[in-house]
């Protein structure tokens, strides 16, 4: 079984700490987050604990789930702050010099957007972890040495300091287009096929308004970002069409997204039952066994499932996360960037604000639904994987759309 790291839960413990203790000491009351989109990530309740914390440079878990801090004056009144904390957290903080603030990390990357139009540019991230931007490279370009030219004299134009920004080689993005029997009713992470050829994994059953539905990505329908009428099947051979797409956002230009770009905040879709009695609220399958790259695509029964009973906002950098799809199975992996604006490889699309996981995904995974495991085959939803690659020194890794991000677009959905 997977090495669980501190809950989702100890993070909003620690935040609720520091700004008491703060508080209680004469500090400032809590600011608004930064509203830099339609959703509320893990980068906006990092800018809430940065404007209580004097020169806070970020959170993150290191391998032992530990929760480690960057502090630009580790003496000061917030490493005095961090060290009142520890005996209530149940966890010793691990405080490091940082060099800049994180807040001013996430302006930098929103001047460095632009970048993202560039050739070779795979991904930008204010990395919590590192206490710097970091702007990924695609390690497999023909014109690499080029590409980095170009991205270099771009750095120089903008106005962020050259040593807060990271350069690293990784993987470009691709999409996961590649548990494939007959399921009723319809679990998350069941295999379905739509236009004749193309196989996706449908993520999670729920309601959009009056609508019973499922979820899936908007790269698995006819023409992303418009509502063509796909329909859907599930089960292979055919046993017949279970939904129609209804709903499927389009793209913003302009504005924050590059040049030359489409952009959204997540790759979801929303499709309605053919008949309500196919699918039930709740329901991801349950294979019999996980694993870090490839896990077990067999149920025990049919009616095996990991059961929903909530949903979580955007994990933090360290946090180990689940996913169940058609291809690899159920995987399990570490969240290494949160809230990072990704390209998607071979296309014009830019995402922004995704989380990336070191964990096993394959064609055809696209859709499956992320969550946390907890005891007696209980979840929580997270979001759905979209695309994914294996990088140069992570291996095997993909990207999800966080949930939040997901309902900014389709709405508000009942998801158990």
């Amino acid at each position: 079984m997977p090495r669980h790291l501190l809950s989702p839960l100890m993070v909003a413990r620690l935040v609720v700490a520091l700004v008491s203790s703060l508080t209680l000491a004469g500090g400032a009351a809590a600011a608004t987050p930064r509203e830099e989109g339609p959703v509320r990530s893990a980068d906006d309740e990092l800018v809430l604990m940065g404007r209580e914390i004097p020169g806070f440079g970020g959170l993150y878990y290191d391998e032992q789930g530990r929760p480690n801090v960057y502090l630009l004056d580790p003496a000061g009144a917030g490493g005095a702050a961090l060290k009142s904390l520890n005996a209530s957290l149940g966890a010793e903080v691990i405080v490091h010099r940082g060099d800049f603030e994180f807040e001013r990390l996430l302006s930098w990357r929103l001047k460095l957007r632009p970048l993202l139009a560039l050739p070779g540019v795979v991904s930008l991230d204010a990395d919590e972890s590192r206490n710097r931007v970091v702007i990924g490279v695609d390690a497999a370009s023909r014109t690499k040495s080029l590409d980095r030219d170009r991205l270099e004299l771009g750095l120089l134009s903008a106005d962020v300091p050259r040593e807060a920004v990271v350069l690293e080689e990784t993987a470009r993005i691709e999409e996961l287009v590649g548990l494939r029997d007959k399921l009723r009713p319809v679990p998350g992470g069941s295999q379905i096929l739509f236009n004749g050829v193309f196989v996706c994994t449908l993520g999670f059953n729920a309601f959009r308004g009056n609508d019973f539905g499922f979820v899936i990505n908007g790269h698995c329908t006819g023409i992303r970002g418009e509502v063509d009428g796909m329909r859907y099947i599930e089960g292979q051979p055919s046993s017949g069409a279970i939904g129609t797409e209804i709903a499927d956002p389009g793209f913003s230009t302009g504005g924050p997204c590059p040049v030359g770009r489409r952009c959204r905040f997540s790759d979801s879709a929303f499709a309605k039952y053919d008949n309500p009695r196919l699918g039930v609220l709740g329901g991801i399958a349950r294979p019999l066994s996980g694993g870090s790259e490839i896990g077990s695509v067999s149920l025990k029964n049919p009616a095996t499932r990991f059961a929903v009973t909530g949903r979580v906002g955007s994990p933090l950098v360290g946090d180990v996360v689940h996913k169940v799809g058609r291809t690899t199975g159920w995987t399990y992996g570490t969240v290494y960037a949160t809230c990072a604006d990704v390209n998607n490889g071979g296309t014009d699309i830019t995402q922004f604000c995704q989380s990336r996981v070191r964990g096993g995904g394959g064609p055809g995974d696209s859709g499956s639904p992320v969550f946390y495991v907890l005891p007696k085959n209980k979840a929580k939803l997270v979001g759905i994987l979209w695309g994914g690659s294996t990088d140069p020194s992570l291996g095997t890794v993909y990207v999800f759309s966080p949930l939040e991000n997901i309902e900014a677009e389709l709405g508000p959905l009942r998801i158990n």
